[in-house]
């Protein structure tokens, strides 16, 4: 398992230098005061603690995931991403599931780390392993380029059973604005 997750992680750095080349290139027209920007990436649950279960409510802590996101924001082209949080899910008698998380993301490039907090609607069907996250983000810190940058945006994942990574994983996309420190 670890041998392929091994295996993805430098097939996606490959794949990330081909996108973050372009991301590089794409400049973000600039509004009143802060940049949007548009970014897209790839993430998978490396760490999903067993659930506290109460009745139908499903209680998860620490959960992880990682993976990348390229974006149009030139300090943020290509970065890893990293995550924890907490989450509560209720499931009916048909799968279905819907719930909240909480926590706290890392994005690191090699111009620095850009670290905050998160809140997201969860949604989908444990059945078939098809879940939906849905919420905003907000960057609390930062070191290097990121240093005194204010960021925030919106978040949104499309998750489903991967057999080769023997996980859930999926397409992360992560929008937002950002204040830059030197503006």
């Amino acid at each position: 398992m670890r041998k392929k997750v091994l295996l993805i992680g430098l097939a996606l750095v490959l794949a990330l230098a081909v996108v973050g080349s372009a991301a590089v290139l794409a400049k973000p027209e600039k509004s009143a005061g802060a940049t949007p920007f548009t970014g897209e990436g790839f993430v998978y649950v490396t760490e999903m603690p067993d659930p506290i279960y109460q009745g139908s409510t499903l209680r998860f802590t620490d959960e992880r995931v990682e993976g990348y996101v390229a974006c149009d924001w030139p300090d943020l082209a290509l970065a890893s991403f990293d995550s924890y949080h907490d989450s509560i899910v209720k499931v009916d008698k048909a799968g279905r599931a819907n719930g909240t998380m909480h926590g706290t993301f890392t994005l690191i490039t090699g111009a620095g780390i850009l670290e905050g907090t998160f809140h997201a609607r969860i949604s989908g069907d444990l059945f078939t392993w098809q879940i939906i996250d849905e919420g905003v983000w907000k960057g609390t810190s930062g070191t290097g380029v990121f240093e005194g940058v204010k960021a925030w945006g919106s978040l949104s994942a499309e998750l489903e059973w991967n057999d080769d990574l023997g996980t859930l994983a999926g397409p992360l996309t992560w929008d937002g604005k950002y204040i830059s420190a030197k503006e």
